[in-house]
């Protein structure tokens, strides 16, 4: 397989637990088409994507930064994680690895860091019975 400007296509490991229906659909053709190269990993199969699911004893979460330890600095470079969990986003950056929301948006330190007190402050406010 390989992107239309001669490179290979990059690889995109998919948070699908979280991952809406259209964005599978969108992934699983751009996959076909050769622009990227798709994983999903899931706790339980998706219908139509070949997931990958992981062992009941572990997290997704935890697939995804084990095999991040395990690649070499330049092939972290080119790999693209989608997620909406942004603690695993957090934990994902510090690999190189580009990491995205299923929305596209970009995550950087400063967004995680924006998004994870947002996150908290909501969960503090639903703790504390006032939303």
């Amino acid at each position: 397989m390989a992107a239309t400007d001669g490179w290979p296509a990059p690889p995109v490991w998919v948070d699908g637990d979280s991952c809406p229906v259209e964005i599978r659909e969108l992934l699983l053709r751009w996959n076909e088409r050769g622009r990227v190269r798709v994983e999903f990993l899931a706790n339980r199969p998706l219908r139509g994507t070949g997931t990958t699911v992981v062992d009941p004893g572990q997290t997704v979460d935890a697939v995804i930064l084990e095999r991040l330890e395990g690649m070499s600095r330049p092939e972290r470079g080119r790999l693209i994680v989608v997620t909406r969990d942004i603690p695993l986003a957090e934990r994902c950056l510090p690999f190189g690895c580009t990491v995205i929301n299923d929305r596209g948006t970009v995550f950087d330190a400063a967004t995680v860091a924006e998004r994870r007190s947002i996150r908290d402050g909501n969960a503090e406010i639903r703790a504390l019975g006032l939303e």
